[in-house]
């Protein structure tokens, strides 16, 4: 069986250790370029697109593809090759009105960022945008919204004095240099120093093909894992996030409220959604199912963790975009909550991270935690997404509680790695970061207020407090 990976290349970390080499020897610069262009010339050929090209663009995801899996640490590009020439011809095209001005507004968010402009400056404007047409989800935009969205998006660019390249190719190789950047950022060289990674080893950058997760309401991304703690069955149990008419980068970004991959995964939670993929999208379910028992029992490859884009509801319009080994945190005996010595009252419920119980102290900016630190408690940080801006907060924590993003967000798989207990997803939390405060329900809890979340993974979600809070 074929996996339906996008077509693509990969630029290996020999240009990363010798990039100053390429940069200042003619020669050298030269012939990568030629081999740039003979590889993009290959994925025209195999796509029947055309980088650049108005009336049938190739659209291009630029990423790094370090040896080691620095989840959140660095910068990704998609949607490379979309102009405002290419993005509105591209709009005039049947059912792409939407989906257009939603690509390009995603392409002038993280080119922004990665000049340093802060994502709640472009948050602030689809949350003002949806207050101003009165829309829950920017789905319900309409094509003509979308497009004003963008032009205020070029705005924020354009008061950083921050030029968004109209030439597609010089989009290419500036977005390229940022991912080769991005391993020096300060977030990724403390990542790598939380997680003992080697600084030396560089990353490779993969360039493929966009895949249109975004082009209707029967498209969509997800991030699922083939193990699950709290499956009581050996073998494959497919569980992590998905989410429809959405690119990658909502579920991986903890941007989004997330939907279960499989009807196990959907029952075990105490408020579960309606949707799940197994029962709404069964042809894509069944595929990856097939995929993921290929890879362990045919190939023997340890519990995978596979980001995936699906373009319809058809199996045919599946496409996984990569696989890496699952990490699995086992942990036979954990703290658990009890309530022999307070009467406790359910708050909130979200999805359990972590398996095990925590109490302390919730922050939920810098200086809460610089505040709270030496209280010889834990820190448990409370925020609107998991997003990865985050990281450096949650480095200096032991608890994580988040109102948006799943179980695969980059934010919450590297909670896991360091041991954090955490629950992501809580619908009801609503996190004011301007006075440090949040409200669940009804509560008002502040920072400093002594909260508690438990992730039993056998209960998968649950929530209580007592003079504290305790959820999960």
């Amino acid at each position: 069986m074929s996996f339906p990976f996008p077509p693509g290349f990969v630029i290996t970390t020999d240009l990363f250790a010798n990039r100053e080499i390429i940069n200042t020897h003619p020669d050298i610069s030269a012939e990568f370029d030629r081999l740039l262009m003979e590889n993009l010339q290959r994925m025209e050929a195999h796509t029947g697109l055309s980088f650049g090209d108005p009336q049938k663009p190739l659209l291009l995801s630029v990423r790094s593809g370090a040896p080691m899996s620095l989840p959140g640490a660095m910068d990704t590009f998609l949607n490379i090759g979309l102009t405002d020439e290419i993005t509105l011809r591209l709009s005039q095209r049947p059912n792409y009105g939407w989906t257009a001005w939603d690509c390009y507004r995603r392409l002038i968010q993280s080119w922004g960022m990665a000049y340093g402009i802060a994502r709640d400056e472009f948050d602030k404007i689809m949350v003002d945008f949806k207050t101003r047409y009165d829309v829950q989800q920017k789905t319900q935009f309409s094509p003509l919204q979308m497009r004003e969205m963008v032009t205020e998006y070029k705005a924020v660019l354009k008061a950083h004095k921050v030029h968004l390249e109209q030439d597609p190719f010089r989009q290419l190789y500036t977005s390229i240099g940022h991912v080769l950047d991005s391993w020096n950022t300060e977030r990724a060289k403390l990542y790598r120093a939380k997680l003992h990674i080697a600084q030396e080893w560089g990353t490779a950058v993969i360039i493929q093909k966009m895949v249109l997760g975004n082009i209707s309401l029967d498209s969509g991304s997800g991030v699922l894992f083939t193990y699950a703690d709290w499956h009581r069955e050996s073998g494959i149990c497919l569980n992590g996030d998905f989410t429809l008419c959405s690119q990658g980068e909502d579920v991986v970004a903890g941007l989004v409220h997330t939907l279960p991959i499989s009807e196990a995964q959907r029952k075990q939670g105490h408020s579960s959604p309606e949707i799940s993929l197994e029962k709404d999208f069964p042809a894509i379910y069944q595929r990856l199912l097939r995929y993921a028992g290929q890879l362990i029992h045919e190939r023997n490859y340890p519990h995978q963790e596979i980001e995936f884009t699906f373009e319809g509801s058809a199996e045919d319009q599946l496409f996984i975009l990569q696989t890496r080994n699952q990490v699995i945190h086992k942990s036979p005996d954990y703290k658990v909550l009890g309530s022999s010595q307070c009467k406790m009252q359910a708050l909130g419920t979200g999805i359990g991270i972590g398996k095990g119980a925590i109490n302390g102290i919730l922050v939920i900016t810098e200086s809460d935690i610089a505040r709270y630190q030496e209280a010889d408690q834990a820190l448990i940080l409370v925020r609107p997404d998991t997003v990865p801006d985050d990281m450096p907060l949650l480095f200096e924590c032991q608890g994580l509680l988040t109102s948006r993003g799943g179980v695969t967000s980059h934010a919450a798989v590297t909670a896991t790695r360091l041991g954090l207990i955490g629950v992501v997803n809580c619908h009801q939390l609503v996190v004011n970061e301007k006075d440090s405060t949040c409200s669940i329900c009804k509560t008002l809890l502040k920072a400093g207020d002594k909260i508690s979340l438990d992730a039993p993974w056998d209960e998968y979600i649950k929530g209580i407090i007592h003079c504290k809070a305790r959820i999960t």
